[in-house]
C-alpha cells in the first residue's frame, strides 16, 4: 500500500470512528467519510470514492 492510500484509508478510518461516536447512523458515517476523502482525493470519481469507504468500512 503506497503511502497516499494509506493517508486515505486513515482518514477515512478516523471519520467513520467519529462519526460513530458522534451517534450518526450507518449512512451519515458513511457520508461523512466520503466528505473527508474527497477533501484527499477530489480527482476519484464518486463511485470510486464510495468503493474505497465502503471497503474500509467493512461494508
Amino acid at each position: 500500500m503506497n503511502h497516499r492510500h494509506a493517508k486515505l484509508a486513515e482518514t477515512i478510518q478516523a471519520a467513520l470512528e467519529h462519526a460513530g461516536l458522534s451517534g450518526l447512523c450507518r449512512e451519515g458515517q458513511i457520508e461523512l467519510a466520503l466528505q473527508e476523502a474527497r477533501k484527499l482525493r477530489p480527482e476519484l470519481s464518486d463511485e470510486e470514492l464510495i468503493e474505497l469507504v465502503e471497503i474500509e468500512a467493512g461494508d
